[in-house]
């Protein structure tokens, strides 16, 4: 496991430092969380470390997710997604990107660029389209699930993209 990499995830809390609904299902949730940000793989140790409990508490948490699909056990005994995810995101607005994608289609034609649905996620914003054209001089790539954190009115980028995404947040 990559120290750099080794983020402990932390949960929302009330104002005596008590946490919300259920530890069994946040556990789970912070496990996929961190399997997302390891894609090599996390160990069973690796997890139980991360997630701050015991290896017992750890391998029930990795047993689940894998029985449900949500991660898969490789033969060098380390945890990585499962394709569960996969089918689950493909249902996140579907609807929405099914009726934008033809304008986006049309932008990026006549552009000549990558033209992408982004939506605001807290302090983020998450490309959930992307349509790049089919000829271009110069090609920029980026992906569904890209995320760029959304800048506050003081950031300096002046990109068109940071400066939309500005004044998204100002709104």
């Amino acid at each position: 496991m990559d120290d750099a990499k080794a983020t402990q995830v932390s949960a929302p809390s009330t104002n005596s430092g008590k946490t919300l609904g259920s530890q069994t299902l946040r556990r789970g949730l912070k496990a996929i969380k961190l399997l997302a940000a390891h894609p090599e793989g996390l160990r069973l140790q690796d997890v139980a470390k991360l997630l701050n409990v015991n290896r017992n508490a750890a391998y029930r948490v990795l047993v689940t997710l894998t029985e449900e699909g949500f991660a898969t056990r490789h033969r060098d005994d380390t945890y990585r997604l499962g394709l569960k995810l996969m089918e689950l995101s493909s249902q996140v607005m579907p609807g929405l990107r099914e009726r934008i994608r033809p304008a986006l289609v049309e932008l990026a034609e006549e552009l000549g660029a990558t033209t992408t649905l982004t939506i605001a996620d807290g302090d983020d914003a998450v490309a959930i389209e992307v349509v790049e054209p089919r000829s271009t001089i110069m090609h920029v790539a980026y992906r569904v699930r890209h995320r760029n954190p959304v800048p506050t009115a003081s950031h300096t980028d002046r990109s068109a993209g940071s400066r939309f995404r500005t004044a998204a947040r100002l709104e």
